[in-house]
């Protein structure tokens, strides 16, 4: 008599639905989100913003949440995502109003490093602010951009054209 009873349906469509939904946990897409990366190198002092970044789909929590926009505090490489370890934490170093100019800086200056100029014809001490590090060329100079206040920007410029400057820097 056991071939005149009907089929077990209920337990059946349970291992079906119980595989099913094993299948969908096993195999579900990966939520993504958009991150910022680099489109070009980046060096340090540079600004960083929509014209050279662009969003691509990464995985979510992979990178931590970042805008595109700010100051870069060391060189970047294109292709790189965009990281807040790579950017000011207060946005652009530069106080307002103040102006950069280009003078030697000793090796291992980096952006944001507080320095002091010391203008050698009239033995003056400027403060200052590295926009840029040094940028290490075949011809062994090693030119940056530091930013100083205003009232003291002309001496400054007139002793860096002159080759009249000494640069302090803070080692921490």
């Amino acid at each position: 008599m056991l071939w005149l009873q009907s089929p077990a349906w209920g337990r059946r469509l349970a291992a079906v639905t119980i595989v099913l939904i094993a299948l969908f946990v096993e195999f579900r897409p990966t939520p993504l989100t958009e991150h910022p990366f680099l489109t070009t190198a980046v060096s340090a002092g540079e600004e960083i913003g929509d014209w050279n970044t662009e969003m691509r789909e990464v995985p979510v929590g992979l990178f931590e949440e970042i805008e595109p926009s700010g100051t870069a505090v060391q060189p970047i490489a294109e292709g790189e995502p965009l990281l807040t370890s790579m950017l000011t934490p207060a946005g652009d170093p530069v106080p307002d109003g103040w102006w950069t100019i280009e003078i030697e800086l000793p090796d291992g200056t980096g952006a944001g490093t507080s320095a002091q100029l010391v203008l050698l014809g009239s033995g003056d001490v400027v403060d200052a602010v590295v926009v840029s590090e040094p940028v290490d060329d075949s011809f062994g100079s090693n030119f940056g951009s530091v930013a100083v206040a205003p009232e003291s920007a002309v001496a400054t410029a007139v002793a860096a054209a002159n080759g009249e400057i000494a640069v302090m820097t803070s080692p921490s």
